[in-house]
């Protein structure tokens, strides 16, 4: 699923029952392709009810709770009896992070016309506040995957899902501590092919040539987009010549050697590249990236007199 859930309520093997939050954790953020394991929250489901205020409930009203496992309607019952649900006052529907609990409540007693009292319709408004506040006591877990994603978002790039700017520069202050290499890259004539052939092609062609640059480079090498068909390579303690035009000679020929094809169209895949390394060629994070694009855009002049 690689997103919270919310399993139960069961009983524990110590005892009581529980509701379990469930997290993903990956080891190879931010691409979240090799699952590790996950983070638990176990909420007591007893605690968890009273709490919203279970208690409120007048005691001449019945209350029941389906939907184990977020299945609604079509869950099992966890609290209280199977016989509020025939024929109840009124249900309410609660969300949960992967589906919805329904609380049913019925009247206990009914008078001699078997119409429902006025403290009973009254008290029925209760049962919307009771859902309220069950949804309110779980949300801390929506609110905990809201900010995952909104925090993964900033830091990422929308169309190629690599990271972006501001987390290829997060990554750059916390190398500075050692020494490291950068290699910019800029897409040729890309200009031209969203011109000529529209932006779903050019978007097609910038996923390609991201995944094809990811495939090359190694676990602890970072690719990031920085904007429109500007990408930058990071390859921390990597600062030998020789190791570097290594990496470069793979690129070369895994991401430009084959053609890309999109329906019949067929497009030559060419970049620039320019390389700086820290901190032999700059003091600074800003005049490093500031040679690194000299020497690409030095390295695409050289390409056009080819």
């Amino acid at each position: 699923m690689q997103k919270i859930f919310i399993q139960g309520p069961f009983k524990l093997i110590q005892g009581n029952k529980a509701i379990i939050g469930r997290m993903p954790i990956f080891s190879d953020p931010p691409f979240n392709h090799q699952y590790w394991g996950h983070c638990s929250v176990v909420i007591n489901i007893e605690s968890l009810l009273l709490d919203a205020g279970i208690k409120d409930i007048d005691s001449n009203l019945e209350l029941a709770i389906r939907g184990v496992d977020g299945k609604g309607t079509h869950g099992d019952i966890f609290y209280g009896k199977k016989i509020v649900f025939d024929k109840p006052l009124m249900t309410e529907e609660v969300h949960i992070l992967n589906g919805s609990w329904i609380i049913g409540l019925k009247q206990a007693k009914q008078n001699s016309t078997g119409e429902i009292t006025s403290w009973a319709t009254h008290n029925m408004i209760r049962l919307i506040g009771f859902g309220v506040a069950i949804s309110f006591l779980l949300s801390f877990v929506a609110v905990l995957q809201a900010y995952r994603l909104a925090n993964r978002a900033s830091l990422h790039d929308v169309l190629t899902h690599l990271p972006n700017r501001r987390f290829a520069m997060s990554i750059l202050e916390q190398l500075q501590q050692g020494s490291f290499s950068i290699i910019s890259i800029d897409l040729n004539r890309f200009k031209i092919i969203n011109d000529t052939y529209g932006h779903a092609v050019g978007d097609a062609f910038l996923i390609e040539v991201a995944e094809r640059v990811l495939g090359t480079l190694r676990s602890s090498d970072t690719i990031a987009r920085l904007g429109g068909d500007e990408f930058l390579i990071i390859l921390p303690r990597v600062i030998e010549r020789d190791s570097i035009n290594k990496v470069i000679h793979k690129l070369e020929k895994h991401v430009c050697e084959l053609p890309f094809k999109y329906n019949d169209i067929t497009l030559d895949v060419c970049m620039s590249m320019g390389v700086a390394r820290y901190p032999q060629d700059a003091s600074t994070l800003s005049e490093l990236l500031h040679f690194a694009d000299k020497a690409m855009y030095l390295n695409k002049q050289q390409k056009r007199e080819e």
